[in-house]
């Protein structure tokens, strides 16, 4: 399945398999990622179960679809995620954190255009983004509903979906869709970028 949430953790069980090191939050529900199912650099998009103010903020700069996704990351192998979050800009933290302690729902695109080397380097690249700030919810609003985001300075602040379209961008030298004046970079928008697919996802079980 290209989108899941813990809630699928009760569906019938995949072929055992254990990993050399199992994350506590996956030894507790008995489940993990299958280590096919994603590749360093695929973007990750998040929903929470609840309504947040991300939601409202992209209605209002014009996406009226995939409004659930409030929140990107970019998967950079085994269990990490390079991630630009409120209070502690961009860091390195677990999706597990999100899919089984946040409970929350999650989706995950990449280009068919690029090879997996082509990906990864998404995944280098983000390290090199390691500590900038994230400009907070005000930051966020300004950032939205005063100006475009897409030549914003991420070397003193970004958001989340910032930090995907801009090494995408630099890095591959490609666009992940058509962008219009005023056009915003929000985790609905990359929700629904002609250049990426869905990728198709499943839970191992641990033994």
């Amino acid at each position: 399945m290209s989108e899941f949430d813990h809630r699928a953790l009760a569906g019938a069980p995949p072929p055992s398999w254990r990993p050399p090191v199992v994350p506590v939050l996956c030894e507790r529900s008995a489940k993990i990622l299958h280590p096919e199912a994603l590749e360093p650099g695929d973007l990750l998009l998040f929903s929470d179960q609840a309504k947040n103010p991300v939601m409202s903020l992209q209605a209002i700069v014009g996406d009226t679809k995939d409004l659930r996704w409030t929140h990107a990351a970019i998967f950079l192998g085994g269990q990490a995620i390079c991630e630009a979050i409120p209070n502690e800009g961009v860091v390195v933290t677990s999706v597990y954190e999100r899919l089984l302690k946040k409970k929350q729902r999650m989706r995950a695109r990449r280009s068919p255009h690029h090879s997996r080397e082509e990906r990864a380097r998404i995944a280098s690249q983000a390290l090199h983004y390691l500590g900038v700030s994230y400009p907070g919810l005000d930051g966020l609003v300004r950032r939205w509903l005063e100006g475009s985001p897409i030549n914003a300075d991420l070397d003193s602040s970004v958001l989340c979906s910032e930090l995907y379209h801009r090494i995408f961008t630099l890095t591959l030298r490609s666009n992940l869709g058509a962008l219009f004046a005023g056009t915003v970079i929000t985790p609905a928008w990359l929700s629904q970028c002609e250049n990426l697919e869905d990728v198709s996802m499943s839970w191992v079980t641990i033994p």
